[in-house]
């Protein structure tokens, strides 16, 4: 039996933050979570190694990473164990207070400071990243262990791969203590108020900007299934918050916009599109703009990616 059973985990909490229906559907209805993309897999995959190639950066560390991530006991009990003998680095160190789990991608002592860091793939510190980062240092203060430093370890952008990838000059730590400290009563209260939900009790939120920020939400087919595949007010190009003003009118299909409402002139071409079923083809614009082309012609199709780690030399 699990003994230290957690409610709300980083993950869980991001996800109560953007919406605590999102919350609700993580914790009881696993039913409606579609199966991870291919994209999604390989960025797990990126995450995964970037993980790996961090704990580099401070080497010889134990490894406190579960066997299985349904059950954290030996992580935590291990954690403890090797937090009493001094170790001096713990790979996804593993805290429990009150219903609540933190598993740290490196604890590293330095000198006499105890430093907690996370690890993320992008080049700058988003603000997102203080969400699960205050969460962080609020379990394991609570838990009896409150790092000194925080720091985010992100990829510098600055690095240039020569030969084999160097991880001490590929990351770079930034120090976010201050944040996380200013924002540990505001965590306090959300975890009262996220614990607070209850299976019997599916939280009435409206679908809203928080259903595509930070993140687009994995329940999005469900909360937005009353919303058009086609043609919706979501559809409108460049809307600028006029999508949201329409929903809220209750105005969901670009035929059903009225004649006075304020469009552009791109978006009363695109409506006018779909309200009568007429074409916008402007045949002088496209022959005068062909007119300067020199043939023959030649067509390329290419395809670029950002891999946080540097595959090729002098990239």
């Amino acid at each position: 039996m699990t003994q230290f059973k957690h409610k709300i985990s980083k993950s869980r909490f991001v996800s109560g933050i953007q919406c605590p229906k999102k919350l609700y559907f993580d914790l009881y209805r696993h039913d409606l979570r579609p199966s991870l993309s291919d994209s999604q897999e390989l960025l797990f995959e990126n995450g995964n190694a970037i993980g790996k190639l961090a704990q580099q950066v401070f080497p010889n560390g134990k490894d406190a990473t579960p066997i299985t991530f349904y059950d954290f006991t030996e992580s935590i009990l291990n954690t403890k164990k090797w937090m009493r003998e001094g170790v001096h680095t713990i790979y996804e160190a593993s805290f429990f207070y009150e219903e609540t789990l933190s598993a740290l991608d490196i604890f590293h002592r330095e000198g006499d400071e105890i430093w907690a860091i996370e690890v993320k793939s992008s080049t700058s510190v988003k603000d997102y990243y203080l969400v699960d980062a205050s969460l962080q240092y609020w379990v394991m203060t609570n838990a009896g262990y409150p790092p000194d430093k925080f720091f985010l370890m992100h990829i510098d952008n600055s690095y240039i791969r020569r030969g084999e990838i160097d991880p001490k000059q590929l990351f770079t730590l930034t120090d976010i203590t201050s944040e996380v400290k200013s924002n540990f009563d505001w965590v306090g209260e959300n975890l009262h108020r996220l614990k607070s939900i209850q299976k019997d009790r599916e939280p009435l939120i409206e679908i809203g900007n928080h259903c595509l920020s930070p993140f687009e939400c994995e329940y999005i087919h469900h909360c937005w299934k009353q919303i058009a595949k086609k043609n919706s007010v979501f559809d409108l190009t460049n809307a600028r918050g006029k999508s949201w003003k329409l929903y809220e009118e209750n105005i969901l299909h670009l035929a059903d916009i009225p004649e006075d409402f304020p469009l552009t002139k791109k978006q009363k071409i695109q409506v006018d599109g779909v309200k009568y079923n007429q074409s916008n083809i402007e045949i002088e614009f496209i022959r005068e703009f062909l007119s300067g082309w020199m043939y023959p012609l030649y067509f390329f199709d290419f395809e670029t990616i950002f891999p946080a780690i540097p595959i090729l030399d002098n990239t």
